[in-house]
């Protein structure tokens, strides 16, 4: 078993409760649970799409209203406006879930998606010095866990990194 699939199990107890207690494996669950239209919206999570625009780097549909009323607030700081526009509180892409995340699953969901995002942004963007942080400023409060992406720039006020 795959060091993935150890903490997978221990962060998702209610699996080694399948199959009389000898526990089932992700792709056990999927196989019984997993659908078509979750895998397909998740991808858009796993794998998200970003542009250029302006010198930044940007979410494929962020509008460019947006964009320039951030650049006008935050002064023209291109570094600070990515890290505005660019952030996904980890637990609210489960406002809706029956359940609450705890902060172990909270944990492992923000550093795979700073991996995924990481190994993507860089494939994509070569020329840019892309960023990608998962940060967690009060851990008594999963809301605060969030994942940012932005363009590391010697002089942030600058059309390019």
């Amino acid at each position: 078993m795959s060091s993935s699939h150890t903490r997978l199990l221990a962060i998702l107890p209610e699996l080694s409760e399948w199959n009389e207690g000898k526990g089932m494996a992700p792709e056990g669950w999927l196989g019984a649970y997993g659908s078509v239209p979750s895998a397909l919206m998740y991808s858009s999570l796993f794998w998200p799409e970003f542009v250029e625009f302006e010198g930044c780097l940007l979410w494929h549909d962020a509008t460019p209203d947006l964009f320039f009323q951030w650049m006008t607030t935050l002064g023209g700081n291109r570094t600070a406006v990515e890290g505005v526009m660019n952030h996904v509180h980890i637990t609210d892409v489960f406002l809706n879930a029956p359940e609450v995340p705890t902060d172990e699953q909270v944990d492992y969901l923000g550093h795979l998606l700073k991996d995924m995002w990481s190994l993507k942004l860089r494939r994509d963007f070569p020329h840019l010095d892309v960023q990608v942080d998962f940060r967690w400023d009060d851990p008594e409060a999963s809301d605060t866990a969030q994942i940012t992406v932005y363009c590391l720039r010697k002089d942030p006020l600058a059309d390019t990194p």
